[in-house]
């Protein structure tokens, strides 16, 4: 009953959009420059500085969409802007799209709803809540499923019974910590995203502080945004993304696990061909699968996107 009442819960505060709002949403991914415009409008949520990231991590929770999504790890010193970067980004999504949690066991995971985690995004305000989950999780990263085995008391006889537990995704998870080298394990997993902390880019931040609480700041620009991508995200459909040029595209030798880390490079390609797919030909394979086609353009805004994450990522200290 009680998760019948939560879930009646989560239905009553999901968004609705007005048909202008959807209808801008469509024309918005019509769009001949979509990703030039992608990029103006996350420079409208006040990420100072951080934009590029921003946008990066934008197209990998995008990937929730996918059978087999991307992750992100959101890495800096504590006060350094990590969950802010992941909140504003997550404030772009659809809120039926997205799980936000400060923490998580490892039961939560296997006792969930039916559906619940499936082509969502799960926000981790930071690791250290979810410590008792992480076995879990990495599975679930990995392989989109988790099950096991468990018992539970049999309420007319009084015997305990064996209950197999089984709950898949696909899921994307994003999360923010302190100590990257901690979760190791769950950081190869995931494409690892540090802020900026120099002096300089922190002098910005408390400039954006300032006019914020001056009121000097126009708010509408970013509400604006977030109903143009929030709608935009509903008119996607879960469609197979193919690179036909993909056996040629090479990444650097020096790369951090190179295989683990190709794959989320094709991966992130395959996420901007995605948000593209208003604009591609839909074709279909001879078994009835649909997909469309990325092209070199796809593949630009992923070096751009990427390059300093790739770079970062290979680097041990």
């Amino acid at each position: 009953k009680q998760r019948k009442q939560e879930e009646s819960e989560r239905k009553k505060n999901q968004e609705s959009f007005t048909t202008q709002e959807m209808q801008a949403g469509e024309r918005f991914l019509r769009d001949k420059n979509l990703m030039e415009k992608t990029e103006e409008h996350i420079k409208n949520i006040g990420l100072v500085g951080e934009e590029e990231k921003g946008m990066l991590l934008f197209f990998i929770l995008l990937t929730r969409m996918f059978k087999e999504p991307l992750h992100a790890l959101v890495q800096g010193k504590s006060g350094s802007g990590k969950t802010y970067l992941l909140k504003k980004i997550a404030g772009l999504l659809p809120k039926a799209h997205i799980r936000i949690a400060t923490a998580l066991t490892e039961n939560t995971l296997y006792h969930s709803m039916k559906g619940f985690w499936k082509h969502v995004v799960l926000l981790i305000e930071d690791l250290d809540g979810v410590v008792s989950a992480l076995l879990a999780l990495r599975e679930m990263m990995s392989n989109q499923s988790i099950s096991k085995f468990s018992t539970e008391k049999n309420l007319k006889t009084g015997e305990f019974e064996p209950r197999f537990l089984y709950v898949e995704g696909p899921i994307c998870v994003a999360g923010a910590t302190t100590k990257d080298k901690f979760f190791e394990d769950n950081a190869n997993r995931s494409f690892l995203i540090q802020v900026n902390e120099t002096n300089e880019h922190q002098e910005k931040a408390l400039e954006h502080q300032r006019k914020d609480i001056a009121g000097l700041l126009d708010k509408s620009k970013e509400q604006q945004t977030q109903t143009v991508l929030k709608a935009a995200q509903l008119h996607l459909e879960l469609l197979e993304v193919v690179i036909p040029f993909g056996d040629e595209l090479r990444i650097p030798d020096y790369v951090f696990k190179k295989l683990r880390t190709n794959g989320h490079y094709l991966t992130l390609i395959k996420a901007i061909a995605f948000w593209h797919q208003k604009q591609r030909e839909i074709k279909q394979k001879p078994d009835g699968t649909r997909f469309i086609e990325a092209t070199l353009e796809d593949v630009g805004w992923a070096n751009k996107l990427s390059k300093e994450v790739l770079l970062r990522k290979s680097d041990e200290l």
